[in-house]
């Protein structure tokens, strides 16, 4: 069973690792008062009572804690009943009991990551909130609906589960005194005769939630100042990259290049066309920075850049711009053109600093028109310092060990392969980098590959970035958190996606389901992201 609450963004493939935190240590004058342990404790726990992600992920572990040792007690009760009269074990008991004790902890994680990072949004406290359990994911049939107030929950359920009252074996068979002291301000429940949860019809969302169910290009709500300053955004639309109004798409280009594939010349002077159409019907942009962005999260990592300041603003750059580039670049190099080629590269990568596709194109140049193993591996290098997405870090990896092979850099190359062998990402390339790796390991004289440990040590020793830069899912994981916080969820999708992805963590691709679907339906979802014709 999922638990939904609200919603949020588009579409998304391959790419994190975890949150953290980085604190400049600020220090004051000789004479200025010395914070003492007590007085940090204090901080700390009003920091922490502060802000609105704490009161839902509090509501949520409750919740889930209770509801899945309720059901888990029904559920021993009829397997026993049942049976032949022999009683569970207690294997089987604590078994059942901490089934949910995932989900808790889950939630109790997140709630120590926004602890921890700390410095969210702390504008208005949370009032109310509405749980619905879901059967199989945020996207199944409801099953359970409870809404909750402030004040009756603080003063009443919180402190009845910390006295440990939810422990008390006879709630196991009485459903009505656990929902008494859970204190719902509504509630919508029904069982089967399994005892089982039946589907319900669950209770209505407030419009106020639903208000803000826009498509994030239509968004015209004003982001909160820190957000401004990291996101170099004002308004919720700015942080869109998916919708495209441009007069030419973006797939139109590799059409063009498709289409006249034995005629290169024509395929460039059509593109060049349609390039110089682009920059006419460009706006004015006065301060601001032409931005595009291969995929949703990457608009999101744009403070990391090197001329950001927090009084940048972006603009997105139409796709058939920045795809007018790359296909000219491939043109250029197919014709062996490579200073052509690196030309358009250079332009393609000043639109898109954030993506990481110019660098593996501007690789594959250097390697096919000069044979330049060299560069080719110092390109991908710089690339992997901005690369997220798993399939892009995948394939960065692939190609710089092959380069690092042929520079004779033998033990970086394996540490690559390695790397991008470990992290189970499942391409067509898999199969020649494994015929590639055993190879070189019979060249090196080794039966096995390093450990991660190794790997990450070897790589660290070459100078080679350990894939995504900690800095990156840090920002990522920052963004997410206050975009959510300050009521931006759809915003925050792809970056807690791309989080659970790099980790493996298929918990937190259900949150991200839960963000982006969590108060409408799959279909009104998809249906109000496609823009009208």
């Amino acid at each position: 069973m999922s638990g939904a609450m609200q919603s949020a963004n588009p579409t998304g493939t391959p790419s994190g690792t975890v949150p953290g935190a980085a604190h400049g240590a600020a220090h004051g004058a000789s004479h200025a008062r010395r914070l003492g342990f007590g007085g940090a404790l204090r901080a700390e726990w009003c920091k922490v009572w502060s802000v609105t992600s704490t009161y839902v992920l509090l509501v949520l572990a409750i919740v889930f804690f209770a509801v899945n040792s309720l059901m888990m007690g029904w559920l021993m009760r009829f397997v026993e009943s049942q049976g032949d009269g022999m009683p569970l074990g207690n294997e089987d008991l604590w078994a059942a009991v901490s089934s949910g004790a995932d989900n808790v902890l889950l939630i109790v994680g997140i709630l120590g990551v926004m602890v921890l990072t700390s410095e969210f949004s702390s504008s208005s406290i949370i009032t109310s909130l509405t749980v619905n359990g879901t059967l199989g994911s945020v996207t199944g049939a409801p099953v359970l609906s409870l809404a909750f107030t402030r004040t009756p929950f603080m003063m009443g359920t919180v402190p009845a589960f910390m006295a440990g009252q939810f422990n008390d074996p006879a709630l196991d068979s009485d459903p009505a005194a656990v929902l008494q002291m859970l204190r719902p301000s509504a509630q919508v429940i029904s069982f089967g005769p399994d005892r089982g949860l039946t589907p319900i019809t669950a209770l209505p969302i407030p419009q106020a939630i639903l208000a803000h169910r826009v498509p994030l290009w239509r968004d015209d709500r004003e982001l909160p100042d820190d957000l401004k300053a990291l996101l170099g955004a004002d308004f919720g639309r700015d942080l869109d990259v998916m919708y495209d109004g441009a007069s030419i798409k973006g797939g139109e280009i590799f059409q063009i290049a498709e289409q006249n594939e034995d005629s290169p010349m024509s395929a460039s002077l059509e593109i060049e066309s349609a390039l110089m159409g682009l920059q006419s019907e460009m706006p004015d942009l006065g301060e601001r920075k032409p931005l595009y962005c291969e995929h949703p999260l990457m608009r999101l990592l744009v403070a990391n850049l090197p001329d950001h300041t927090p009084q940048t603003r972006y603009v997105k750059a139409p796709d058939a711009l920045y795809n007018s580039h790359i296909a000219l670049a491939r043109i250029h190099r197919d014709s062996g053109d490579l200073d052509g080629s690196l030309a358009q590269l250079q332009q393609a990568l000043a639109l898109a600093p954030t993506t990481a596709q110019p660098f593996v194109d501007e690789s594959i140049t250097y390697v096919d028109i000069a044979g330049d193993h060299a560069k080719g591996a110092d390109v991908l290098t710089r690339g992997l310092a901005v690369a997220v997405m798993p399939g892009d870090v995948n394939f960065m990896y692939y190609r710089l060990a092959y380069s690092l092979w042929q520079t004779n850099n033998r033990e970086a190359a394996l540490a690559c392969y390695a790397f991008m062998l470990g992290m189970g990402f499942h391409a067509q390339y898999e199969e020649a980098a494994e015929v590639e790796v055993r190879e070189l390991m019979q060249e090196m004289g080794v039966d096995s590959l390093p450990d991660m440990d190794a790997v990450t040590h070897t790589l660290n020793k070459h100078g080679i970035p350990v894939a995504p830069l900690t800095s990156q899912t840090e920002l990522l994981a920052k963004a997410a958190i206050r975009l959510v916080d300050a009521g931006f969820p759809l915003a925050a999708d792809e970056a807690v996606w791309a989080l659970g992805a790099l980790s493996n963590d298929d918990r937190l691709g259900a949150l991200r389901q839960s963000l982006r679907f969590g108060v409408l339906d799959e279909d009104a979802v998809l249906a109000s992201e496609r823009p009208a014709n």
